[in-house]
């Protein structure tokens, strides 16, 4: 026998973004519980309220996005300062045996200046390499 708390959930989380309007109290509980009311006296054969709905509602585990946010703030809050570099070039090429050995000559190029921003990023078939737009 399905229950109130369970069918409301089901309901609510149909809509992607409506349980994050809610947690973030972009949206009337009020007005999604009024809403939702005549689908669940439906499904559950029997008169449903609008404050047990809200109540419902307000009693809802947080969703998966509101938990992954959290754990996201919580790892970003501890890094400390954030960096935000501009003038930065970025080449893609493909993955050859003569791309490893410019690789090489142009980390030791780079590796010589302290200040200048270098990183690489390689996948099965291409390599993208970003630098400052002194080294482009």
């Amino acid at each position: 026998m399905p229950n109130l708390g369970r069918v409301t959930e089901e309901m609510i989380n149909r809509s992607p973004f409506l349980r994050e309007a809610i947690s973030d109290g972009l949206i009337n509980v009020s007005a999604v519980a009024r809403s939702l009311i005549p689908e669940l006296e439906k499904k559950l054969n029997e008169k449903v309220t609008e404050g047990a709905v809200v109540m419902t509602i307000k009693r809802m585990t947080p969703g998966l996005n509101e938990r992954l946010n959290t754990k996201v703030k919580n790892v970003i809050g501890d890094l400390g300062d954030l960096i935000i570099r501009e003038d930065l070039v970025d080449f893609t090429f493909r993955n050859t045996s003569s791309l490893d050995k410019k690789l090489n000559e142009l980390i030791q190029l780079i590796h010589i200046e302290s200040n200048s921003f270098f990183t690489i990023s390689k996948g099965f078939s291409e390599s993208t390499i970003i630098v400052d737009n002194g080294h482009a």
